[in-house]
């Protein structure tokens, strides 16, 4: 079984408070500038960014995920969305029970595919882990361009 969780710390959602604003036709009042109906409007955009996100496939914020698998696959790793910048850390639970880290000079990673996946490099292979669930732990970010 595998999951992917993102961190829910985007610094910035693509549509502002503002811009919502702006578009729904809201008066604001008072300094700075507020309207009732605030808390819901961030609420939507949030919603509204994570359901085109798990729609399209596609990291449409910058913001980090985590991805657990119970074994290294037999190929690639399917990091499951699109616009993967950079690999933060790979560790998994070797056969002992101790958690390793998977050098990132074994693999590479192609965010030109969609979604974005994790080859071996030349010569490499997955080392073995546990029988157990999660014991494959990626951490990357993604970004927008």
């Amino acid at each position: 079984m595998s999951g992917l969780s993102p961190s829910n710390n985007v610094a910035a959602e693509p549509i502002t408070l503002a811009q919502a604003r702006l578009h729904l036709k809201l008066d604001t009042s008072g300094s700075p500038p507020s309207h009732p109906d605030d808390t819901l409007v961030t609420a939507l955009i949030i919603a509204s960014r994570e359901s085109a996100e798990k729609y399209t496939g596609l990291a449409i914020a910058n913001q980090t995920y985590t991805l657990t698998l119970d074994r290294f696959p037999d190929a690639e790793i399917n990091l499951q969305i699109s616009k993967v910048n950079s690999i933060t850390s790979s560790s998994y639970v070797d056969t002992n029970g101790a958690t390793q880290t998977f050098s990132s000079t074994k693999y590479t990673l192609d965010n030109v595919t969609k979604p974005s996946v994790i080859n071996l490099n030349y010569n490499e292979k997955w080392p073995d882990t546990r029988l157990q669930p999660n014991a494959v732990t990626i951490t990357f970010s993604t970004w927008i361009s």
